[in-house]
């Protein structure tokens, strides 16, 4: 039972699904927590120009600059809209969790009764077959006593009645 859990849990689309959706909703929850964050940028700009006048007797001129900036940006009040964003990706995430769950459940509860179903049935078959046996035994029995005087037709006439229900009784439970 353990195998056959272990193989439905890791080979199930639905289940698969569901966890990327759980991933997917913590995702968006960490998103959400990081508008609280301050936002750090910084830039570099260089720039390098020569200018030429050819045909005059003016030297070209030569520019190079190099330029840089931090900023520093930090939200302190918005109106309650990052609190809004946090509170419906934390609600989102705990609908995916629900919906995961929810799979699991039915999931195991089909892979559970699919198995012991299975088990129920080689159980019985091997029952079923071990009737079978039982009523060849008990044919042949008959056709002994019968052929030594000590039973009648009667009796081998309902041990191959027997039998012949036995067989079809172990035919339906290989079906099942």
């Amino acid at each position: 039972l353990v195998d056959v859990v272990d193989l439905a849990l890791c080979t199930n689309p639905q289940v698969k699904a569901t966890w990327a959706g759980v991933k997917a909703g913590a995702a968006s929850l960490g998103e959400a927590k990081a508008a609280y964050l301050p936002t750090l940028t910084a830039g570099l700009s260089r720039v390098q120009d020569r200018t030429s006048f050819p045909g005059s007797g003016m030297g070209g001129q030569s520019l190079q600059d190099t330029s840089r900036n931090l900023g520093l940006n930090w939200r302190l009040f918005d109106f309650g809209t990052r609190s809004a964003n946090q509170a419906a990706a934390n609600a989102l995430l705990d609908a995916a969790l629900a919906t995961h769950d929810a799979t699991l459940q039915r999931l195991l509860e089909s892979v559970v009764g699919a198995y012991f179903d299975a088990q129920s049935a080689r159980a019985s078959w091997d029952s079923k077959t071990q009737l079978e046996q039982l009523a060849q035994r008990t044919l042949d029995t008959a056709r002994r006593r019968e052929a030594s005087g000590a039973g009648s037709q009667t009796d081998t006439l309902q041990a191959s009645t027997a039998l012949a229900k036995a067989t079809l009784e172990r035919s339906r439970a290989a079906g099942d």
